[in-house]
């Protein structure tokens, strides 16, 4: 089975378990502390995949780590994937976890990348734009990159909208070349 599926059916498993439980909004908070966390720590990711660490230390940590900081339920849930010998999939299946909370709460995940550093004004227009693209909520995460000269581009999922110069001088050498000027 691939890692796609299998954090599919544990967050899947998860969240249908918590929404019975009514703590969809609470525990969808700690599966975003449990996300960047992980997503902050090599050492935490390289302790969990690492099969010489025996599986009750593994609880421990996780226990120590997140016990004061998340509820129970979310607690209990850590325990169980590694009881379950899955701690290896554990980033991948919060990952999924947030992916399908979003999905079912209405929010859209996209990325702006500015030339420069996005201005608070041009952050109103980019998450309206976002929004009536996506018809749903934006979640935006800003960055630069000097390298697009100009412009800007913006990721939504699998798509792209790039209005940046480096594009558009790439297209116009594209164009030159075709027409051998």
């Amino acid at each position: 089975m691939s890692n796609f599926n299998i954090s599919t059916r544990y967050a899947r498993a998860f969240l249908d378990h918590i929404e019975s439980k009514n703590k969809l909004k609470v525990v969808a908070d700690d599966m975003v502390l449990l996300n960047n966390t992980f997503e902050g720590s090599r050492e935490l990711r390289n302790v969990l995949s690492n099969p010489v660490i025996k599986k009750d230390n593994k609880i421990a940590i996780l226990t120590q780590l997140f016990e004061s900081k998340v509820n129970i339920d979310t607690v209990i849930f850590l325990k169980f994937i590694v009881d379950k010998n899955r701690e290896d999939k554990l980033v991948d299946v919060v990952r999924r976890f947030n992916e399908m909370f979003d999905e079912k709460a209405g929010i859209v995940n996209a990325e702006v990348i500015g030339a420069f550093e996005i201005e608070e004004d041009l952050k109103d227009y980019f998450q309206k734009t976002v929004e009536n693209y996506s018809n749903k909520t934006a979640r935006l995460k800003y960055s630069s990159d000097k390298d697009l000269i100009g412009g800007f581009t913006i990721r939504i999922g699998d798509t792209i909208v790039d209005a940046s110069v480096k594009n558009q001088l790439q297209l116009l050498k594209t164009k030159f070349l075709e027409e051998n000027i």
